[in-house]
Protein backbone atom coordinates (compact mmCIF):
# COMPACT_ATOMS: atom_id res chain seq x y z
CA UNK A 1 0.00 0.00 0.00
CA UNK A 2 3.05 2.78 0.92
CA UNK A 3 4.27 1.58 -2.73
CA UNK A 4 1.11 2.80 -4.21
CA UNK A 5 0.66 5.52 -2.07
CA UNK A 6 4.22 6.45 -3.71
CA UNK A 7 3.64 6.00 -6.79
CA UNK A 8 0.71 7.98 -6.50
CA UNK A 9 2.64 10.94 -5.34
CA UNK A 10 5.11 10.95 -8.14
CA UNK A 11 2.56 10.83 -10.78
CA UNK A 12 1.05 14.00 -8.96
CA UNK A 13 4.21 16.36 -8.37
CA UNK A 14 5.46 18.76 -11.11
CA UNK A 15 8.21 16.85 -12.85
CA UNK A 16 10.60 19.45 -14.75
CA UNK A 17 13.38 21.12 -15.24
CA UNK A 18 15.15 23.59 -12.75
CA UNK A 19 17.93 25.98 -13.12
CA UNK A 20 19.71 28.30 -10.39
CA UNK A 21 22.02 30.85 -10.87
CA UNK A 22 25.10 29.71 -10.50
CA UNK A 23 27.41 31.38 -7.43
CA UNK A 24 30.92 31.41 -6.67
CA UNK A 25 31.92 30.25 -2.67
CA UNK A 26 33.39 33.01 -0.57
CA UNK A 27 33.74 30.47 2.43
CA UNK A 28 33.39 27.50 3.48
CA UNK A 29 32.69 26.41 7.10
CA UNK A 30 33.19 22.84 8.94
CA UNK A 31 30.78 22.24 11.92
CA UNK A 32 30.67 19.02 14.16
CA UNK A 33 26.95 18.60 14.19
CA UNK A 34 25.26 17.00 17.65
CA UNK A 35 21.84 15.41 18.12
CA UNK A 36 19.93 13.95 20.86
CA UNK A 37 18.19 11.62 18.89
CA UNK A 38 16.63 9.27 21.43
CA UNK A 39 15.98 10.71 24.90
CA UNK A 40 16.39 7.07 26.25
CA UNK A 41 19.70 6.66 24.79
CA UNK A 42 21.56 10.27 25.52
CA UNK A 43 25.08 8.80 25.70
CA UNK A 44 24.76 7.80 22.21
CA UNK A 45 24.14 10.99 19.94
CA UNK A 46 24.08 11.73 16.33
CA UNK A 47 27.35 13.27 15.56
CA UNK A 48 27.85 14.39 11.96
CA UNK A 49 30.78 16.31 9.76
CA UNK A 50 28.47 19.13 8.39
CA UNK A 51 29.73 21.64 5.87
CA UNK A 52 28.25 25.26 5.12
CA UNK A 53 29.58 26.51 2.12
CA UNK A 54 28.91 30.16 1.87
CA UNK A 55 28.65 32.74 -1.08
CA UNK A 56 27.45 36.47 -1.60
CA UNK A 57 23.86 36.06 -1.35
CA UNK A 58 23.46 32.18 -1.04
CA UNK A 59 24.41 29.09 1.16
CA UNK A 60 24.63 25.88 0.82
CA UNK A 61 24.54 23.06 3.85
CA UNK A 62 25.32 19.54 3.39
CA UNK A 63 27.61 16.84 4.76
CA UNK A 64 30.56 17.03 2.29
CA UNK A 65 32.80 19.82 1.21
CA UNK A 66 32.81 18.77 -2.49
CA UNK A 67 30.43 20.76 -5.16
CA UNK A 68 26.79 20.22 -5.17
CA UNK A 69 25.98 16.14 -6.35
CA UNK A 70 25.19 15.24 -9.61
CA UNK A 71 21.78 13.25 -10.37
CA UNK A 72 22.51 9.73 -11.67
CA UNK A 73 22.45 8.91 -14.98
CA UNK A 74 19.28 6.18 -16.50
CA UNK A 75 22.04 3.85 -15.51
CA UNK A 76 22.96 3.21 -12.17
CA UNK A 77 25.49 5.14 -11.08
CA UNK A 78 26.95 6.58 -8.18
CA UNK A 79 25.46 9.30 -6.25
CA UNK A 80 26.83 11.08 -3.56
CA UNK A 81 22.85 11.58 -2.21
CA UNK A 82 23.91 8.45 -0.65
CA UNK A 83 20.39 6.72 -1.85
CA UNK A 84 21.25 4.79 -4.40
CA UNK A 85 25.11 2.91 -5.76
CA UNK A 86 25.75 -0.19 -8.08
CA UNK A 87 27.70 -2.95 -7.55
CA UNK A 88 28.56 -4.77 -10.63
CA UNK A 89 25.86 -3.51 -13.14
CA UNK A 90 23.26 -3.83 -9.84
CA UNK A 91 21.34 -1.32 -8.71
CA UNK A 92 21.75 -0.75 -4.90
CA UNK A 93 19.41 0.97 -2.95
CA UNK A 94 20.79 2.42 0.35
CA UNK A 95 19.07 3.35 3.52
CA UNK A 96 20.61 5.76 5.98
CA UNK A 97 20.58 5.17 9.62
CA UNK A 98 18.15 7.25 11.84
CA UNK A 99 19.12 10.98 11.98
CA UNK A 100 21.69 11.22 9.20
CA UNK A 101 21.31 14.48 7.47
CA UNK A 102 20.59 13.96 3.67
CA UNK A 103 20.31 15.89 0.49
CA UNK A 104 21.82 19.91 0.57
CA UNK A 105 19.61 22.97 2.12
CA UNK A 106 19.62 26.22 0.33
CA UNK A 107 19.13 29.62 2.19
CA UNK A 108 18.81 32.86 0.03
CA UNK A 109 18.51 35.33 3.04
CA UNK A 110 17.76 38.53 0.79
CA UNK A 111 15.04 36.41 -0.98
CA UNK A 112 13.56 35.11 1.97
CA UNK A 113 13.64 31.50 0.57
CA UNK A 114 14.88 28.25 1.95
CA UNK A 115 14.95 25.15 -0.67
CA UNK A 116 15.76 21.60 0.12
CA UNK A 117 17.27 19.08 -2.52
CA UNK A 118 17.28 15.38 -1.65
CA UNK A 119 17.41 12.34 -3.69
CA UNK A 120 14.88 9.23 -2.85
CA UNK A 121 15.97 5.72 -4.62
CA UNK A 122 16.62 7.29 -8.23
CA UNK A 123 14.47 10.44 -8.17
CA UNK A 124 15.64 14.01 -7.19
CA UNK A 125 13.26 15.83 -5.20
CA UNK A 126 13.32 19.85 -4.54
CA UNK A 127 11.33 21.70 -1.38
CA UNK A 128 10.58 25.62 -1.68
CA UNK A 129 9.73 27.15 1.35
CA UNK A 130 10.42 30.57 3.27
CA UNK A 131 13.52 31.21 5.05
CA UNK A 132 12.27 31.39 8.89
CA UNK A 133 12.16 34.01 10.74
CA UNK A 134 13.89 34.16 13.97
CA UNK A 135 13.38 36.86 16.51
CA UNK A 136 17.22 36.99 17.83
CA UNK A 137 17.82 39.19 20.93
CA UNK A 138 21.71 40.25 21.16
CA UNK A 139 23.62 39.99 23.79
CA UNK A 140 26.78 41.87 25.32
CA UNK A 141 28.94 38.87 25.77
CA UNK A 142 31.93 38.24 23.36
CA UNK A 143 34.05 35.64 22.53
CA UNK A 144 36.65 34.70 19.97
CA UNK A 145 36.25 31.67 17.32
CA UNK A 146 38.22 30.93 14.81
CA UNK A 147 39.86 34.82 14.87
CA UNK A 148 37.16 35.97 14.40
CA UNK A 149 35.09 38.01 17.45
CA UNK A 150 31.85 36.83 17.53
CA UNK A 151 28.50 38.17 19.59
CA UNK A 152 26.33 36.49 21.77
CA UNK A 153 22.57 36.22 20.57
CA UNK A 154 18.99 34.06 21.10
CA UNK A 155 16.08 33.35 19.43
CA UNK A 156 13.51 30.67 19.06
CA UNK A 157 12.76 28.23 16.33
CA UNK A 158 10.79 25.21 15.99
CA UNK A 159 10.36 24.75 19.43
CA UNK A 160 14.25 25.39 20.92
CA UNK A 161 15.43 28.62 22.28
CA UNK A 162 19.12 28.46 21.01
CA UNK A 163 21.98 30.62 21.78
CA UNK A 164 24.34 31.17 18.77
CA UNK A 165 27.45 33.15 18.49
CA UNK A 166 27.67 35.08 15.11
CA UNK A 167 31.03 36.87 13.56
CA UNK A 168 29.81 40.39 12.71
CA UNK A 169 32.90 40.66 10.82
CA UNK A 170 31.71 37.95 8.07
CA UNK A 171 28.57 40.02 6.98
CA UNK A 172 26.86 37.13 5.49
CA UNK A 173 22.79 36.55 7.21
CA UNK A 174 23.65 32.44 6.58
CA UNK A 175 24.25 29.46 9.30
CA UNK A 176 23.87 26.26 9.81
CA UNK A 177 21.49 23.97 8.90
CA UNK A 178 17.90 26.87 9.04
CA UNK A 179 19.41 29.16 11.40
CA UNK A 180 19.62 32.52 9.48
CA UNK A 181 19.15 36.54 10.08
CA UNK A 182 21.63 38.04 11.73
CA UNK A 183 24.37 40.53 10.66
CA UNK A 184 27.56 38.36 11.08
CA UNK A 185 27.75 34.50 9.90
CA UNK A 186 26.38 31.98 12.81
CA UNK A 187 29.93 30.05 13.74
CA UNK A 188 28.30 28.31 16.67
CA UNK A 189 24.96 27.35 18.26
CA UNK A 190 23.30 25.15 20.83
CA UNK A 191 19.62 24.59 21.82
CA UNK A 192 18.66 25.23 25.72
CA UNK A 193 18.37 21.54 26.72
CA UNK A 194 22.05 20.92 25.07
CA UNK A 195 19.86 18.17 22.92
CA UNK A 196 21.41 20.11 19.47
CA UNK A 197 24.80 21.79 18.59
CA UNK A 198 26.60 23.47 15.96
CA UNK A 199 30.07 23.64 16.97
CA UNK A 200 32.65 25.46 14.90
CA UNK A 201 35.47 23.01 13.66
CA UNK A 202 37.12 25.02 11.15
CA UNK A 203 37.47 27.18 7.92
CA UNK A 204 38.01 25.53 4.69
CA UNK A 205 39.48 25.66 1.49
CA UNK A 206 36.63 26.99 -1.08
CA UNK A 207 37.84 25.34 -4.12
CA UNK A 208 37.57 27.94 -7.46
CA UNK A 209 34.91 25.36 -9.20
CA UNK A 210 32.51 25.11 -6.33
CA UNK A 211 29.28 27.29 -6.71
CA UNK A 212 26.27 27.54 -4.13
CA UNK A 213 23.44 25.63 -5.91
CA UNK A 214 22.63 22.44 -7.07
CA UNK A 215 23.99 20.69 -10.52
CA UNK A 216 20.45 18.81 -11.15
CA UNK A 217 18.42 18.98 -14.58
CA UNK A 218 15.54 17.45 -13.83
CA UNK A 219 13.68 17.81 -10.39
CA UNK A 220 10.68 16.53 -8.99
CA UNK A 221 9.26 19.88 -7.05
CA UNK A 222 7.16 18.98 -4.37
CA UNK A 223 6.19 20.20 -0.27
CA UNK A 224 7.36 18.56 3.00
CA UNK A 225 4.74 16.65 3.76
CA UNK A 226 4.76 14.57 0.76
CA UNK A 227 8.51 14.32 0.17
CA UNK A 228 8.38 12.43 4.25
CA UNK A 229 5.59 10.00 2.83
CA UNK A 230 7.65 9.29 -0.12
CA UNK A 231 11.20 8.61 2.32
CA UNK A 232 9.05 6.50 4.86
CA UNK A 233 7.94 4.28 2.25
CA UNK A 234 11.24 3.72 0.55
CA UNK A 235 12.40 3.10 4.18
CA UNK A 236 9.55 0.72 4.26
CA UNK A 237 9.76 -1.34 1.06
CA UNK A 238 13.57 -0.10 -0.33
CA UNK A 239 13.46 -2.64 -3.14
CA UNK A 240 9.97 -2.37 -4.06
CA UNK A 241 10.06 1.81 -4.21
CA UNK A 242 13.65 2.06 -6.27
CA UNK A 243 11.80 -1.01 -8.25
CA UNK A 244 8.80 0.96 -9.45
CA UNK A 245 11.74 4.05 -10.62
CA UNK A 246 14.20 1.66 -12.55
CA UNK A 247 13.78 1.40 -16.33
CA UNK A 248 11.81 -1.66 -17.53
CA UNK A 249 13.82 -4.83 -17.63
CA UNK A 250 16.60 -3.47 -14.96
CA UNK A 251 17.44 -6.20 -12.35
CA UNK A 252 16.12 -5.65 -9.10
CA UNK A 253 17.91 -3.84 -6.69
CA UNK A 254 19.75 -5.19 -3.83
CA UNK A 255 20.10 -3.31 -0.40
CA UNK A 256 22.57 -1.20 1.82
CA UNK A 257 22.34 0.18 4.80
CA UNK A 258 24.61 3.30 5.62
CA UNK A 259 26.13 3.68 9.77
CA UNK A 260 26.36 7.49 11.33
CA UNK A 261 29.99 6.61 10.35
CA UNK A 262 29.12 6.64 6.58
CA UNK A 263 30.62 3.27 5.88
CA UNK A 264 27.64 1.28 4.20
CA UNK A 265 27.38 -2.37 5.24
CA UNK A 266 25.18 -5.16 2.30
CA UNK A 267 23.65 -8.56 2.78
CA UNK A 268 22.46 -9.77 5.78
CA UNK A 269 23.49 -7.07 8.39
CA UNK A 270 21.82 -4.68 6.24
CA UNK A 271 18.74 -6.34 6.42
CA UNK A 272 18.74 -6.63 9.78
CA UNK A 273 19.68 -3.53 10.21
CA UNK A 274 16.35 -2.21 7.65
CA UNK A 275 14.34 -4.32 9.62
CA UNK A 276 15.42 -2.72 13.56
CA UNK A 277 14.74 0.91 12.02
CA UNK A 278 11.87 -0.05 10.91
CA UNK A 279 10.98 -1.64 14.04
CA UNK A 280 12.28 1.37 16.18
CA UNK A 281 10.18 4.71 14.59
CA UNK A 282 9.74 5.44 17.91
CA UNK A 283 13.26 6.50 18.46
CA UNK A 284 13.12 9.62 17.42
CA UNK A 285 11.23 11.17 19.97
CA UNK A 286 13.47 14.28 19.65
CA UNK A 287 13.61 16.02 16.29
CA UNK A 288 15.49 18.80 15.33
CA UNK A 289 11.63 20.67 14.73
CA UNK A 290 9.70 19.70 17.95
CA UNK A 291 6.61 22.04 16.71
Amino acid sequence: MKIITTLVLILVLQFGAYTQQPEPLVLSVKYDFMHVYDTADRSNPIRETMYLLVGQTSSTYRRSPAAPFIKPSAQPAVSSGGRTISVTGMPMAVVSAPGISEGELFQYPAAGTFKICTHVAMNDYLVEEKLPVINWKVGTDTKTIGEFKCQQATGTYAGRTYSVWFAPDLPFRNGPWKLNGLPGLILEAQDATGDVAFTFSAFTKADSGQVTTFNKNRLITTNQKALDRVREAFDENPVATMQAQLPAGSPAPAVAYRLPSGKTVRGEEAQELIEKKRKAKNQNNNPLELK
